[in-house]
């Protein structure tokens, strides 16, 4: 990727951050970027979608850096969070008493695009390269808050002054090793039996796209709630908020998979078409029931069809936090949780803290039980995580 250098060490870079969306002016700013990435506008429709929620405790926030208070070179996408500590510590009681005192921090997923609606690697000027606007952006952030996290992909650019921890690693399902899903479901007998026994038990899977009835609205929502997720996001008391908000969207390329038992509704997956890639908003499954009879790996078969049919290369499914998912997959990157602090001394006590926490390294993947699933993990680049793996997988990881 050929970025201009920045020209002058007398520059002046200026930040805001605000709850304004970015602007179709500023769209056209960073016009080339999103293309060399293989996105298109309907990244605009889900983050700006995003600014449109928000709590008290979770606030949705644009990140615009400029050269001399007048050239817009990079826009991100941030949380700004204030009730951290119940998510983060291992023990919800003492998370609990320390949220008492709330102070906000800073959130940024950058090891995807548009996943769980937000998540975002920053957009850039053609003035600007990323990795330069990324770490003149930490600066600013430093300043402005005691602490914050970065998720991002493990060979991305990294700073000497964050702390980093191991975090699951995002799924990927490629389909330029396959002509259809015929071919896939040939290769792996047991997918076969499970598509038959879901069929058999009354299953289907409904493929919608736009917006969904304000019925389906609330049974996703409803799945949703069922979940107690061990791995709580900063943001959560907002997360069905705007998971919810893209179920609104009349855009077609938005497209929701609604798995069903009989009449009953037993959970969703909704997914953006950006480019000639799917990036998966959000998805949930009604957790009461003792099974689904394998709904999970029929929504998925569905989508991969979905992909096969309108010439999708690649699927990105997000966190991987289950084992189920974890198989369905046929690459993974490998992401990193980094911690930066405005104060040397918070960084300083940050390895006593962490070992009380959620993200303890040692104990990190069987805490949201991956520990026993043999993942390939595949070096991807800035390009290719947004674009398309252009190294082939074997044909058994499907």
């Amino acid at each position: 990727m050929n970025k201009a250098m920045l020209s002058s060490t007398n520059d002046k870079f200026t930040f805001t951050l605000t709850q304004n969306p970015v602007t179709e002016c500023e769209q056209k700013v960073v016009q080339a970027d999103l293309e060399q990435l293989g996105l298109d506008s309907t990244v605009w429709l889900i983050l700006n979608g995003t600014m449109e929620t928000g709590t008290r405790y979770s606030i949705p926030k644009v990140l615009r850096m400029y050269r001399n208070n007048a050239e817009l070179l990079g826009v991100a996408y941030i949380m700004e969070c204030r009730r951290i500590f119940k998510n983060l510590l291992a023990n919800p009681f003492l998370g609990s008493i320390l949220d008492v005192v709330t102070f906000p921090i800073f959130f940024w997923i950058r090891d995807s695009v548009i996943v769980d609606t937000i998540s975002n690697p920053g957009f850039v000027s053609t003035s600007i390269s990323r990795d330069d606007f990324f770490t003149h952006a930490i600066m600013y952030l430093k300043e402005r808050y005691l602490y914050g996290i970065v998720l991002d992909k493990a060979n991305a650019l990294t700073h000497s002054d964050c702390v980093a921890v191991p975090f699951c690693d995002h799924g990927i399902i490629s389909l330029e090793s396959h002509s259809c899903l015929d071919e896939l479901l040939n290769q792996r007998k047991n997918l076969k039996k499970k598509v038959h026994k879901f069929a058999n038990k009354g299953g289907s899977i409904e493929v919608i796209r736009g917006t969904l009835s304000p019925a389906l609205c609330a049974d996703a929502a409803r799945c949703m709630t069922t979940l107690k997720p061990l791995l709580l996001l900063p943001f959560q008391d907002n997360y069905t908020t705007m998971a919810m908000k893209p179920c609104m969207s009349t855009s077609d390329r938005i497209v929701h998979f609604i798995a069903r038992l009989h009449d009953d509704v037993i959970g969703y997956h909704s997914f953006a078409c950006s480019g000639n890639n799917m990036y998966c908003l959000s998805g949930a499954f009604d957790r009461t029931r003792t099974t689904t009879y394998h709904a999970y790996e029929n929504l998925i078969l569905e989508s991969i069809k979905f992909g096969f049919d309108i010439g999708i290369k690649n699927i990105y499914y997000g966190p991987i936090l289950n084992p189920t998912k974890a198989k369905m997959m046929s690459a993974y990157g490998r992401c990193e949780q980094r911690h930066y602090f405005k104060w040397k001394l918070i960084k300083n006590a940050f390895p006593i803290v962490i070992k009380f926490s959620k993200a303890e390294s040692k104990s990190f993947a069987t805490y949201i039980g991956l520990d026993s699933v043999d993942h390939k993990l595949l070096e991807i680049d800035e390009k290719i995580m947004v674009s398309a793996v252009t190294n082939k997988v074997s044909s058994d990881r499907l």
